[in-house]
């Protein structure tokens, strides 16, 4: 690991020489196909009605295995010290050809990987006024290799709520909110936010659009970060957000154009052909509050 001074092509000149940069990364990789990769996945769906609740309950539970082989090398073993111009003592690693392609023999080791999950759904069937869903997510990851220094070992678990109501008077209330933890058991990792958005709206034309005044981000907590392990090395992403903001929205439900089969059958026992833009050409018409 650590290789020192590793020297790559950045681009070509005009005269076709190449001009090379040096990087000191902490980590070298590059794919290669080896033997021993195997994978496993299970995964089981429920669903039952709770009639007391109106709402329908859904579970999942499923998990993956894997084995994944990785030729790992030591890049100390490849170190060499040179004298510059200058006099100065420079480390290079001899671990790249002059194609950079790895010419360093390395120590075969199996990268173990497994995941375990979990979701719960609670999904409203009350009426077409109320809506709600309630959801759980639970992932558990193990990750252990012949080198300890690659083990990983975190929980993830998410859960999410949306609520929508029709009140009297045709007004509406929406809400939604968004909660995520990541927990590194192996390194001591732990971040989680909050995000909860929420509007207050009018039905409008005939009940065919909704006019909303919606606010993003309420808490103001948003990172937008995730969390992905991998072979060689794990990854903590984050994203740049807007944070909290305000706005205006405005929705249009144009519905189905077809002709229903009451009208199909009255078309076809008095023989009139069937206009199917009749129905477009009256909802544009009703585009007005």
């Amino acid at each position: 690991y650590s290789p020192k001074n590793i020297e790559l092509l950045d681009y070509m000149n005009q005269d076709g020489t190449p001009h090379y940069k040096t990087y000191n990364p902490n980590q070298l990789s590059q794919q290669v196909n080896l033997d021993g990769y195997w994978s496993y996945e299970f995964r089981t769906s429920l669903g039952w009605p709770l009639k007391h609740l109106h709402s329908n309950l859904n579970v999942v539970l499923g998990g993956t295995y894997s084995d994944i082989p990785m030729e790992v090398v030591d890049a100390e073993k490849y170190n060499k010290t040179v004298i510059d111009d200058k006099g100065k003592e420079k480390v290079f690693s001899e671990i790249l050809d002059d194609d950079y392609r790895f010419i360093a023999q390395g120590e075969t080791i199996l990268m173990h990987n497994a995941n375990a999950y979990a979701q719960l759904t609670l999904g409203s069937n009350i009426s077409e006024n109320i809506d709600f869903t309630l959801r759980y997510n639970l992932s558990y990851s193990d990750n252990k290799a012949g080198r300890e220094v690659l083990n990983n070992e975190f929980l993830n678990h998410r859960a999410t709520a949306n609520f929508k109501a029709v009140l009297p008077l045709g007004f509406t209330l929406t809400t939604s909110a968004v909660f995520t933890q990541y927990l590194g058991i192996t390194n001591g990792y732990n971040d989680s936010f909050l995000l909860w958005n929420a509007s207050v709206g009018k039905k409008v034309m005939r009940n065919l659009g909704e006019v909303e005044l919606c606010v993003n981000d309420i808490m103001n907590q948003n990172t937008s970060f995730s969390r992905g392990v991998w072979a060689g090395y794990s990854q903590v992403r984050y994203n740049s957000t807007m944070g909290r903001y305000f706005l205006v929205k405005f929705t249009y439900n144009i519905r189905s154009f077809t002709p229903g089969t009451k009208q199909l059958k009255i078309a076809k026992a008095s023989g009139v052909p069937i206009n199917l833009f009749d129905r477009v050409e009256r909802a544009l018409n009703s585009l007005k509050f």
